[in-house]
Formats: structure tokens, sequence, C-alpha cells
């Protein structure tokens, strides 16, 4: 950081400290399962976390009047930024959080990945019966028979696997839809080739940004590993620009942060390195960066596809080979059919 930056920096601090410990304090207080205090880790960075479960949560964190900081954002671009860079209105994109209607954007990704998934071999998955003291069938002769483990059921040979994937849904401003989109329906795929090669997966969205020694981290559950992935809710958060440049601004500016210069830009993106070192992430930790760092241009699908594949490195978890020869068949037939 240079001196001026840290000296801005440092006096931003003295001066607002007081009045944005208030804020922390109080959004802390009225949102206990979203906002935590701010974390100071040992290299003398700041990390400011929120967190949320559901889109559904959410939207009861942005109507329930989280204190803005004000000192710091004296124009909000969440409300203020043009329809051309941002898309629709704040108001418009906090309802669309909770809506239930479909836009044809979300109709054309939706078949897209149907038609996509419908071309994907399924595994049939092999069980072994084994016999229990309950539950399950009764095995009536071995019941007549006195025998206590006289009941049925099916135990699955193959243990599941667990996976944890973090996907950002911050990107630079120039960033096309096309990328954004793409790079939307090659996660779904590649999730579902997990699944199908026997893994559960954990999926969390997220966006990082920092200015100097700030960082902003706000964290959206997307699925756990036992659920089923809702595409609505993944369209919503990675293909919507309202969902970055409307709701996250807003989130942003209701954070405690200190540094004047936030005011102005809004946080740069992390390089990967140090998203993995600040989300904990191991190394067969799977992380969906930005498109542009993944190789994903907008144009050719199947080429974003085989770029995404080898940038995340799955060749420990599937057949990588034969996951890109099949995706370039699903989308080359898609291509002749429409």
């Amino acid at each position: 950081m240079e001196f001026k930056d840290y000296f801005g920096y440092y006096v931003s601090n003295v001066f607002n400290r007081y009045y944005i410990d208030g804020i922390n304090r109080d959004n802390c207080r009225k949102f206990p399962n979203n906002y935590f205090m701010p974390k100071k880790l040992d290299s003398g960075e700041i990390i400011h976390l929120i967190r949320f479960s559901s889109l559904n949560n959410l939207y009861e964190y942005l109507t329930s009047d989280p204190v803005i900081n004000s000192r710091i954002f004296k124009q909000l671009h969440s409300s203020e930024n043009d329809y051309d860079f941002a898309g629709k209105s704040y108001e418009e994109a906090l309802k669309d959080l909770i809506s239930n209607n479909y836009n044809s954007d979300y109709q054309e990704f939706l078949k897209l990945q149907k038609e996509l998934e419908n071309c994907i071999n399924r595994p049939i998955h092999k069980y072994k019966t084994v016999r229990t003291l309950s539950g399950g069938h009764l095995n009536v002769p071995a019941y007549s028979a006195g025998v206590p483990l006289c009941y049925e059921t099916e135990e699955r040979i193959i243990s599941p696997k667990f996976v944890r994937i973090d996907a950002t849904v911050g990107y630079t401003c120039s960033t096309t839809k096309n990328q954004v989109f793409n790079r939307a329906i090659i996660m779904t795929n590649i999730l579902k080739a997990l699944e199908n090669a026997g893994y559960r997966i954990d999926l969390n969205t997220f966006e990082l940004s920092n200015i100097g020694m700030e960082y902003v981290h706000l964290v959206f559950k997307v699925k756990n590993y036992n659920e089923m992935l809702n595409m609505q809710t993944l369209y919503k958060i990675l293909c919507q620009v309202e969902f970055l440049r409307r709701i996250l601004f807003r989130v942003l500016e209701t954070t405690g942060i200190y540094g004047y210069r936030w005011g102005r830009n809004y946080g740069d993106c992390i390089p990967e390195d140090k998203v993995r070192q600040i989300l904990n992430l191991k190394e067969n930790d799977i992380y969906f960066d930005e498109p542009r760092n993944m190789g994903i241009n907008g144009y050719d699908l199947a080429d974003d596809f085989e770029a995404a594949v080898n940038h995340i490195n799955l060749a420990d978890k599937i057949d990588v080979e034969n996951a890109k020869r099949k995706f370039r068949e699903k989308v080359k037939r898609l291509s002749l059919n429409n």
C-alpha cells in the first residue's frame, strides 16, 4: 500500500472508528446469525463477514433496515448506478430475491441445462441386501424360524464421497453476460458429473473484495451435502447482474468498514491464492473463479467447458477426458437440433 493510501486509511480509522463500531454493534445485535464483528488477522488485515443461509434470509436482512454506513458511502451505488451497468432498480432486484417469476433468460438457462442433463448417462447404483433386527422388509421364513436378524434392507455398496465447492459471485466490470451465463451452465454440469461419480456436494457462493488491509466477505449457502440443487437460486445468484451490482452492493454498504476509498470503487477482486487462504480451502476443494480467470470467454460453450475443467483440475475426481468429450457431443447435438 502506498504511504498516502496508508495515511488516509489510518486517519479515516481514527475519525470514523467510534461511529462505525456503532454500526457493527447495532447490526450484529439485530442480525446475530448473519452479521459478525470484524475479525483482525495476524497479518493486520481486517475481515468483515456477513453470511446468509438462503435468498429468503438475504431478503429478510435487507428489508429489516440494517444500518447503512453513510460515513463511508455518501452515495449509494446500489441504487444510483444506471440500467446499462447494473440492470433493473434496487427495489425490483430486491423483490426478485423471493419472486417465482421466470424471465426469458432464465428459461433459456433452464432449457439448455435440462437438455444437457438429459444426455448424461446416469450410473446404476449397486446395493446389497443385509439382515437387521428391525426396519426394512420382514423375511417371513427367517421370522418363522426364530432368526433374530429377520428383517432385510438394502445397503449401498459404495460409500458416498464428499466435496466442497466455492464459487465467487464477483467479477470485473468488463465481464460479459455470456461469460457469466456459460460459467453457470458449466458449473451445473460439473456438479452433475461429480454427483454421478458418487460425490455429495456442499456448494457455497460468495463475494470477497478488498481495499488495502480491509476485506469484505459475503457468503451465500446454495446447497448442503444432503440437498438437491435449486436451479432458480443458482441462476439468481450467478447470472443476474442485479444480484452483484444492486443486492450485494447494498449489503456492502451496511458493513462497518473504515477505509475511505471504499466509497468510490467498492473493492478489488481477490486472486485465487488469497481466496484459498481466507476461505481456508484445502488443495482438493474446488473453487470457481471469475470467468476470465478460468479461461471462459463467452463464445463457444464447449471450449469454455474444457478451459474450466482444465483450470479446476478434476483429474482425481472424474474421468476428465470422457467428461469433455461427452460435453462436446451434447453441445454439438443441441446446436444441430436448434
